[in-house]
């Protein structure tokens, strides 16, 4: 696809429909030219445009993505973390293991559970949870082995 023209100045109208509208074309036609623009999203004050941006970036990610959407999961909704963690699962590496291990010990049970469906799937199924992880909180275990035949299904 080559590269849409006005998209730059269409992410950055005052109109939130138009925005949301542009991140959907980014994600849709990988429009990678507008990466850094869409990054600038991230920071928006509607949540709907801060999680389309995620979702568009796990679709343009390059080799700075990751770090990137890490840097802004703290201070996210719990839907918008949930969507970092899902593009983590295709634009993060191994790099990102310390943090992804740390959210297992997240009060929320949604956060826990997509962190060990991205571990799971960065590591190609062979992640376990260790006896410590399990000891501290037995759902962690329960949460691994439904995540195991999730993607077993698949």
């Amino acid at each position: 696809m080559s590269p849409l023209p006005k998209l730059s100045l269409w992410l950055q109208s005052e109109n939130p429909y138009v925005v949301l509208f542009a991140l959907k074309l980014v994600e849709i036609y990988m429009q990678y030219e507008v990466h850094d623009v869409v990054i600038q999203k991230l920071s928006a004050e509607d949540e709907s445009i801060r999680y389309h941006a995620i979702k568009a970036l796990g679709t343009i990610s390059g080799n700075d993505t990751a770090a990137i959407l890490i840097s802004y999961f703290n201070q996210e909704t719990t839907t918008n973390k949930v969507e970092i963690l899902r593009q983590l699962s295709s634009a993060g590496n191994s790099g990102d293991y310390s943090f992804l291990l740390s959210l297992l010990h997240n009060e929320n049970n949604t956060v826990k559970l997509e962190a060990i469906r991205t571990l799971m799937k960065l590591n190609g199924s062979s992640y376990e949870v260790t006896t410590e992880e399990s000891s501290e909180n037995d759902m962690l275990m329960s949460m691994s082995l439904q995540v195991k035949k999730e993607l077993l299904w698949r």
